[in-house]
C-alpha cells in the first residue's frame, strides 16, 4: 500500500485496486438515493493531485477498478460523463461548469450571460 508523506503530521494512503470497487459501490449506493437529475463526472486520467502519470499515486489499475464499479453500479437516472483528462486540468473544470449550467437551466435558474454559462 503506497504511502505519501504530505506534511510532518499527515501521511496519505493510496487506495488499492481491491479497495476501489468497494468505494465505487458505496458512491453509487449514495447516488441511488438521490431523486433529482445527477451527472457523475469521471476524470479518466486521475482523481487527485498526486495520481497523475509520473506521480507517487499513479495507479491505472486502481482508477480503472473505481471507474468500473461506478459504471456498473450507477442507477439509470445517473448520467455518466467521462472526460479523458485529469481532475486538475482546466478542461475538466470547464466540463463540470458546463454541466452545472445545464442543470441550473433545467431548473429555470436565471444565469448570467457569460461564456461560462
Amino acid at each position: 500500500m503506497p504511502l505519501y508523506p504530505h506534511d510532518p503530521v499527515m501521511t496519505l494512503m493510496r487506495t488499492t485496486p481491491k479497495e476501489c470497487p468497494l468505494i465505487g459501490t458505496r458512491i453509487t449506493e449514495q447516488l441511488d438515493r438521490v431523486t433529482g437529475r445527477i451527472v457523475l463526472m469521471l476524470p479518466l486520467r486521475g482523481v487527485s493531485a498526486i495520481d497523475k502519470a509520473g506521480h507517487p499515486f499513479h495507479d491505472l489499475d486502481a482508477d480503472g477498478a473505481l471507474f468500473a464499479a461506478l459504471r456498473a453500479g450507477a442507477a439509470p437516472h445517473v448520467r455518466m460523463m467521462e472526460v479523458d483528462v485529469h481532475i486538475d486540468d482546466v478542461a475538466f473544470a470547464n466540463a463540470v461548469s458546463a454541466q452545472l449550467c445545464e442543470l441550473l437551466r433545467e431548473r429555470g435558474a436565471a444565469l448570467p450571460r457569460r461564456k461560462e454559462c
